[in-house]
């Protein structure tokens, strides 16, 4: 039995810096299209932030949202996902082995490269 070691990542500001036309092309390469990828490009392409002040009541200037996904949307946990989703492929040959693990769960190489929760990622 050889010894499994495990080293925790966590993506620092991760959900703020997803580029918005990578993001996109990577929902078209999975296969989304239409109405719905055109629903998300307005909402990005139109996107403007500002920063309120709790000590002066007053708001910054607004700039566009150039990058990240949309603080407060329900949808950007699922983008960001969708997003990084292959992030550890390349790593699979170097996973762990697990023995009974279905090919569906864990694909063909039968080794678990890492496990990933929104912005932390632990690699095997």
């Amino acid at each position: 039995m050889r010894p499994t070691y495990a080293c925790f990542i966590n993506l620092r500001k991760a959900f703020d810096r997803v580029p918005h036309e990578a993001l996109f092309r990577k929902l078209e390469s999975l296969g989304i299209r239409g109405r719905c990828l055109e629903f998300y490009r307005g909402l990005y392409r139109s996107s403007w932030t500002q920063v309120s002040s709790r000590i002066s009541d007053t708001l910054s200037p607004a700039c566009p949202f150039c990058r990240g996904v949309r603080q407060g949307d329900p949808s950007s946990p699922l983008l960001f996902d969708l997003f990084i989703n292959d992030l550890l492929e390349q790593y699979r040959p170097f996973g762990i082995r697990v023995v009974g693990m279905p090919e569906s769960c864990i694909g063909t190489e039968n080794r678990l490269p890492g496990l990933m929760f929104a912005d932390d990622v632990v690699l095997l």
